[in-house]
Formats: structure tokens, C-alpha cells, sequence
């Protein structure tokens, strides 16, 4: 079989991430893959594997449509693909336009949700509700963000379904070996206070101000000398500090940047915490899952779905709640949540599973066969 990826960019999000683990499979099949990037440049993970053919375009707005499907075209015409895996809407768009040349079937994806803070431009929607009947399939990678499609007038209910992402557990489980705790950090695993920690860009959309804010009320109530570690770097980083120092929390709220020792870092923490408005599906919760650690979540979308109950969801941008929460959750035995969580999370959730399920749509596409739609 000849699948053709096509994704947005070269970098190092979710969907190019997923869109290359599919492929590094289907290579392994013994299947023909190529992939398209619609911008650079690429991150080094995507160069060094040259089993796989890719191409660089330069779409950076919907009037760059015609030229890159013109690049695009001359590409399918020389490989004729089978089968064509489209993610997000620009990808949609192209792969869309060119298939009635060439009669491949094809899988659009999304990967995230809408909500009522989502700028979505109208003329986006038109174009979707003009292309969508081309595709075979379209999905989501949980049912909260389809639903969300659904809610908000981007697909019907019988138009999209949910597949769910899975990470790499490998580096999560049986993992006991013994590693240096860095010098940066080691003050903070070897005082007797609890450690929180939070990953993700220092972005709007994060919102660390709310675990911020949350974390110092949570302190003070408390009377506690506990720490919070904040992982990533973002447009937001200067900002957030000011915030930090105007709590005078700077002695307990730590920004540790971008590191390459999260698996570590997840290991050694005691609690971790989610405090995004909006997600996809949130991967860095089912590392913390695969962690087997206690969770803080606000609601976002996805959360449930991985935490499978309320005990500790907070309603999105609510500080008192989060807050409350936070206390509750160092006054409460987590072990058994955390077990539920695990084993759930081993069924639905690893790299595993998902290119299993990835491969039997696959084959029922190929087979010209109907999907279970969302409910």
C-alpha cells in the first residue's frame, strides 16, 4: 500500500508527531510512505530516518493554496497514493481539492477541540462545509474534542469520529534505574516539602496564571514551604515571573525551562498539575498517568477521559476551585485512583495501541467498509 502524509508543519507538535510515529510503522509493514510538510523547516527527528521521502512546502496562508497544491499534484502524480492521511485544516483543504484526480481514500484529522475562546475564522468553516464530503474519514483524538467539531457546527454528528492518541510508555514503565539528580534541582527533592510540578508552553491558553495564583492560596492556607516546578518556555515567561515575584512566592514558584529530563522530573515530583484552558488530548497527563502519580486537572478538554472521574478537575479559569483541590489533594490517599488510572491508561492510551487501531482503519477504508460514528 502507498500512504501519503500530509501535515502542517516541520516541527515538533502532537500532529507531526503522530503523523511520523504512523508512518515509521507503515514502513515497518513494508508499506510505501512519503511525507508532506507544508512549511518548514524540519526538527532533527524528522531528517535523520531516510527510509521516508519528504517534501518542504511553503504554505503560509490560503493564498498560497494554489501553488502548493500545483507542488502537491506533481507529487501524487508520481507516487499515486493508495491512501492519504491529512492533519489539520490546511492539509484538509488540498488533500480534499486533489482527490477527485485521484480517487485515493482519505483520513482528515483534527487535533484539538473548539471552544468559545477559539478563533476560528468564518471563511474556514465555509471552506470546510464545501470540502468535507471528500473525505472518507475524519477524526479526533478523543471524543470530547469531536463532540467539540460537532457542538460548534465543523462536522455533523455522523461525520467524525474519535481515535485516541497514545504515547511511548517504555520510558514510564520498569524504569528503576537509579539516575543523578541534577545539581539545579536537587534542593528541592531532598528538603521534606512536597513537590508540585507543571509542564507545557508558557502560553495564554496554558493558563499558569491560575496555577499560579491557585498555589499560593493553597500555601498560605495551608502554611506550608511547598515547591512548584514550571517546565517550558513560552511568550509568556516574563510576565508569569512578575506574577511569581508580585505574590512573593519567588522562594517557592520555580521556572526550570526547557529541560530534557521530564521523565525525571515526572518520577521525582509528588503531585503534578494541569491548569490548561483548552487541549487536544493532553499528553503530558498520561505521562503522568504512566508516572503513576497524583493529578490536579482543570477541566480541559480530554481530562476526564484520561483521569476517569472528578475528584480532581477544578472548572476551567476558576482559581478558588483549583485551590481547593489542591488541598484536597494532599490530605488524600491517591493509590487506588492511580492504579485505575494506570490500567486504563494501558488499554487506551500507549503508541501501541493507537497504531493498532490506526491500522485496522486502515484496512477498513482499504476495504471500502463504514466507521461507528460518534454518538
Amino acid at each position: 500500500m502507498k500512504i501519503l502524509y500530509i501535515v502542517p508543519v516541520g516541527g515538533s507538535g502532537g500532529a507531526e508527531k503522530i503523523a511520523y510515529d504512523l508512518a515509521l510503522d507503515n514502513v515497518r509493514k513494508g508499506n510505501y510512505v512519503k511525507i508532506i510538510y507544508l512549511k518548514g523547516p524540519l526538527t532533527q527527528i524528522f531528517i535523520d530516518n531516510d527510509k521516508i521521502e519528504k517534501f518542504i512546502l511553503n504554505l503560509y496562508s490560503i493564498k498560497d493554496i494554489p501553488k502548493t497544491l500545483v507542488s502537491i499534484y506533481k507529487i501524487m502524480k508520481l507516487f499515486n497514493p493508495d491512501l492519504v492521511h491529512s492533519h489539520i485544516f490546511y492539509s484538509h483543504v488540498v488533500s480534499r481539492l486533489l482527490k477527485p484526480i485521484f480517487n485515493y481514500k482519505l483520513i482528515c484529522s483534527e487535533h484539538g477541540s473548539i471552544t468559545p475562546y477559539t478563533k476560528i475564522p468564518k471563511i474556514f468553516f465555509k471552506i470546510n462545509n464545501l470540502l468535507k464530503k471528500q473525505s472518507d474519514l475524519n477524526t479526533n483524538v478523543c471524543e470530547e474534542a469531536a463532540q467539540s467539531y460537532i457542538k460548534y457546527g465543523f462536522y455533523k454528528k455522523n461525520e467524525i469520529v474519535s481515535v485516541y492518541n497514545g504515547i511511548d510508555i517504555h520510558r514510564f514503565i520498569n524504569n528503576e534505574t537509579k539516575e543523578t539528580i541534577p545539581k539545579d534541582i536537587e534542593y528541592y527533592f531532598k528538603s521534606d516539602n512536597r513537590v508540585f510540578l507543571s509542564i507545557g508552553r508558557l502560553s495564554p491558553e496554558k493558563n499558569f496564571p491560575l496555577l499560579i495564583r491557585a498555589f499560593s492560596k493553597y500555601c498560605t492556607e495551608s502554611n506550608v514551604q511547598d515547591h512548584l516546578l514550571i517546565v517550558g518556555e513560552g511568550k509568556e515567561e516574563e510576565k508569569l515571573k512578575g506574577l511569581v515575584n508580585s505574590l512573593q512566592m519567588s522562594e517557592q514558584i520555580h521556572f526550570l525551562g526547557r529541560r530534557n529530563d521530564v521523565n525525571l522530573l515526572l518520577k521525582l515530583c509528588d503531585y503534578y498539575c494541569l491548569s490548561s484552558d483548552h487541549e487536544g488530548l493532553p499528553t503530558v497527563l498520561l505521562e503522568a498517568v504512566f508516572s503513576k502519580k497524583p493529578i490536579i486537572s482543570t477541566d480541559c478538554c480530554g481530562a476526564k477521559e484520561i483521569l476517569l472521574d472528578n475528584l480532581f478537575i477544578s472548572p476551567v479559569g476558576n482559581i478558588e476551585e483549583y485551590t481547593l483541590k489542591l488541598l484536597k489533594a494532599t490530605d488524600f490517599n491517591h493509590s487506588l485512583i492511580i492504579e485505575q488510572r494506570y490500567q486504563n491508561a494501558l488499554i487506551k492510551f500507549t503508541q501501541q495501541a493507537m497504531l493498532e487501531e490506526w491500522s485496522k482503519i486502515y484496512q477498513v477504508l482499504m476495504n471500502n467498509s463504514k466507521f461507528k460514528v460518534v454518538e
